[in-house]
């Protein structure tokens, strides 16, 4: 660039000298003709007009870079406003996607609770209804056993016909009861086999949701922590970036007084030219005035002296100021224009500075839009959507799951309300038969002597004492069991 406006010189300065030598022919031909005063005039303001010329172009250029620097810094600061705006905006995007967030995770934890107690509920009932069945079940057992001892004891005692007879018929009797108690034993049995295998089934789930719950607990906090880092790493960048920004604005105010101050400078040196060519025109006024003065003396020593030598004289003296009028302008001319030379390769340096600074800002700008764009996709896509959907799908695997769990307790129910009436009208037949023996044994009674009686009482009482002990022997060892399983699920 300095190069280029250096030939420029150059060829403009050969230039105006060729201008100024065709000029110089072809007015030394109308010299003759022309008087002195015309003369000097003319020069002046040939010289003036280029020397105006000259630095009104440069001026104007000037004022245009002033301009265009001017505009641009408008422009940054307009972009560092909108960067700002976009800044604040995308923080309340993000506390409003971080409260629904959290709205969700609190509406499935009270889903969960209330899965939770709903699970306790049914377990409980559970637990109820099978101490119930047990209790009815070593109940029956008990009743059957003292029904086979009274027979027993019967059959030992009794020695005529007819009571073998009955006896038999009871024994049929007490045989095909016992055969369907047993099978009902057996069913009831695979029923509780059936119901603790529920059970630990559902302590399985319980645990696995547990462990899930625990799970997606973790990876709650571990998101949070996610989010904390996003947010302080976001914010440190933010900070970066306005502490970049105002180094900027400092600089930009730096470059802007300075060309101020230099365009104040240039002001002041033109008013200096301006006040030298004043000068020089009063120099040139008081060479006229000299030249008028040199002329009436020689006219009146040397009137007798030919008009020609004395013109020759005169314009030899005229040239020989022009001539030091020229060098003496030439002289400022080149140091003005060192001057503007200086000023333009600075001026250029601010201005690839400036285009410098305005790329690497274009950049950062870039960074920072990729940058945020980034975060949101991820922000949205990855930790919010990933996470939302999967507690949404292990929110409606746990109701179908409770859903299922309660049409088959609701099922259970019903078959063991069922059950249950049976085995009433079971034991109210049972009922109505030992009332029956118990009118068998009151004939017997008055048909047998007091003493046998008695031995039959006590051997009775004996078998039911006996009875007692065995019964509380199994109740004591199921409740055992029962409380072990239920700590267990506990």
């Amino acid at each position: 660039m300095e190069s280029k406006l250096k030939e420029k010189q150059q060829s403009n300065s050969l230039i105006i000298d060729e201008n100024e030598l065709k000029e110089y022919k072809s007015t030394a031909k109308q010299y003759d003709s022309i008087p002195i005063e015309e003369k000097a005039n003319i020069l002046k303001l040939k010289i003036i007009n280029e020397l105006e010329s000259k630095y009104r172009e440069q001026i104007l250029i000037l004022q245009s870079d002033l301009k265009c620097y001017q505009d641009q810094n408008r422009l940054l600061i307009d972009a560092i406003q909108n960067l700002n705006k976009t800044l604040i905006d995308e923080r309340l995007e993000f506390k409003n996607l971080k409260l629904l967030y959290e709205a969700e995770i609190s509406s499935l934890k009270k889903i969960k609770d209330d899965q939770n107690i709903q699970l306790d509920q049914l377990t409980s009932m559970k637990t109820n209804e099978d101490k119930k069945l047990l209790l009815q079940n070593a109940q029956l057992q008990a009743k059957c056993q003292e029904l086979n001892n009274q027979l027993s004891y019967f059959k030992e005692n009794l020695s005529t016909e007819r009571d073998k007879i009955q006896s038999d018929n009871i024994d049929q009797l007490l045989k095909v009861k016992n055969m369907e108690l047993d099978a009902l034993c057996s069913t009831q049995k695979t029923q509780l086999g059936i119901l603790t295998e529920e059970v630990n089934n559902l302590r399985k789930e319980l645990m696995n949701q547990q462990q899930t719950s625990i799970e997606s607990t973790k990876h709650q906090v571990n998101t949070e922590l996610q989010i904390e880092q996003l947010i302080n790493s976001i914010r440190t960048e933010l900070f970066d970036i306005r502490n970049e920004a105002q180094a900027q604005r400092f600089e930009i105010e730096n470059q802007r007084n300075e060309l101020m101050k230099k365009s104040k400078a240039l002001n002041h040196e033109l008013s200096l030219l301006s006040s030298r060519l004043t000068n020089s025109n009063q120099f040139e006024a008081l060479t006229t005035n000299y030249n008028m003065t040199t002329n009436t003396t020689s006219t009146r020593t040397s009137k007798k002296e030919d008009t020609a030598a004395a013109d020759d004289e005169d314009d030899e003296k005229i040239q020989q100021i022009i001539k030091l009028f020229r060098n003496h302008f030439m002289v400022h001319i080149n140091e003005f224009e060192n001057k503007v030379t200086s000023i333009t390769e600075r001026l250029n340096l601010e201005v690839n500075q400036m285009q410098t600074f305005k790329i690497y800002a274009n950049s950062l700008i870039e960074k920072i839009n990729t940058t945020e764009s980034k975060q949101k996709s991820l922000l949205l896509t990855d930790h919010n959507n990933q996470r939302i959907l999967k507690h949404l799908d292990i929110s409606n695997a746990i109701r179908n799951k409770m859903q299922q769990f309660i049409e088959d307790s609701r099922k259970k129910k019903r078959a063991l309300c069922l059950r249950i009436v049976l085995l009433k009208r079971k034991l109210n037949f049972f009922e109505y038969e030992v009332e029956k023996l118990r009118k068998e044994n009151n004939n017997l009674k008055e048909n047998v002597s007091i003493a046998e009686y008695e031995r039959v009482c006590m051997a009775y009482k004996d078998l039911y004492r006996r009875h007692q002990e065995y019964e509380r022997i199994i109740l004591n060892s199921d409740n055992q069991k029962f409380i072990i399983k239920s700590n267990d699920f506990q």
